[in-house]
């Protein structure tokens, strides 16, 4: 008997944890979180020194009287300045939504500075533990993945790759996202897979570290050193901002809706049964969610797993009037993910 094919589709709830166990911040949230990350580097334990480490004497050499530490400090005021950038407009997205047409330079800014913000954020929080016990759920007794779910996100964090790194036994993001099938905007080669796969939507956090072709990923870092995770953010905004040798790996899919589409076409198209998690589609991702949804052409059945399902479902409707209302399901319950078993 043939298993339906399901897709997931994670939004910023299905990272946000549970009321016992919180982990990254929902979007509302985001302003005060980054604004406690600045306070948490202007620390006296978490200033770095003033010397460049080795290896980066080059930036020095381009910023004259400039002090490692100076670099720490514009990191700082550019945490404060995306702080009031969020707090001044509906969310992030909304902005960065707002600079794709009015001022694309700052745009990359704010990439750069929102990866520098989840790269720290998720150095001191915890993992959402649903991912635990979805992939306990997901993996069969051989650590294999079943060939009928496939994932869509659109978080940035490194929520999946670091639940599943207690699975695969390696902190490397780059091997955990090979295991997971992950792609993204920026990855390169594309991981084509009719099977299991995850897609990032608005890319990944973290900074390509341009001559060294290198990657800042949280979960290459040694978990609970986190002066040493401020020094290598440090460097790697020094390297984006002073010398621009920092590239940012975070995107948001209205850039370029038609690779969007032609990447995750293998991974949705063949869709019988959508799992919506803790994702409101929101109206400035309308266009890239019509165009994913109107792809499942064989879609049955909808969940919509959320604390106030109806929000989701009354916009999912929006999108895609064409379902009869047998085919939506609400689902409130939200201290663990709904499992394949369950669907």
């Amino acid at each position: 008997m043939n298993k339906k094919k399901i897709t997931y589709l994670f939004g910023a709830g299905a990272s946000c944890g549970t009321l016992e166990n919180p982990s990254l911040p929902l979007v509302k949230n985001i302003p005060k979180r980054i604004h406690d990350i600045a306070n948490i580097l202007s620390k006296e334990e978490y200033r770095v020194g003033l010397d460049y480490p080795p290896g980066l004497e080059h930036i020095k050499s381009g910023q004259p009287g400039y002090s490692f530490y100076d670099h720490q400090k514009h990191l700082i005021e550019a945490l404060k300045w995306l702080m009031r950038e969020s707090y001044n407009h509906a969310s992030i997205d909304t902005y960065a939504k707002k600079l794709t047409i009015t001022n694309k330079n700052l745009l990359k800014h704010l990439k750069v500075v929102l990866s520098c913000y989840f790269i720290l954020e998720q150095a001191f929080c915890s993992v959402d533990k649903r991912y635990d016990a979805f992939f306990a759920s997901l993996l069969d007794r051989n650590g294999s993945f079943p060939d009928h779910v496939r994932i869509l996100s659109w978080n940035y964090d490194y929520q999946f790759e670091l639940a599943f790194s207690h699975y695969s036994g390696s902190n490397q993001l780059s091997f955990n996202q090979d295991k997971l099938n992950i792609n993204h905007t920026s990855s390169l080669p594309v991981r084509r897979s009719l099977n299991f796969g995850i897609d990032k939507l608005n890319g990944t956090t973290a900074l390509k570290v341009v001559e060294e072709e290198d990657y800042l990923f949280i979960s290459d870092i040694i978990p609970g050193n986190e002066k040493y995770v401020i020094e290598k953010v440090v460097e790697s905004y020094a390297l984006a901002t002073a010398i621009n040798h920092g590239e940012p790996l975070l995107s948001f899919a209205w850039e370029s809706i038609d690779r969007l589409e032609n990447r995750v076409n293998n991974l949705i198209y063949d869709t019988e049964v959508l799992v919506v998690i803790g994702y409101s589609f929101p109206f400035f991702n309308r266009e890239v969610d019509r165009a994913i949804i109107g792809k499942m052409t064989d879609l049955e059945r909808v969940y919509f797993q959320d604390l106030n399902p109806q929000l989701p479902m009354q916009r999912f409707k929006a999108i895609r009037s064409d379902l009869p209302q047998q085919c939506y399901v609400n689902w409130s319950e939200v201290e663990q993910f709904l499992l394949p078993g369950e669907l």
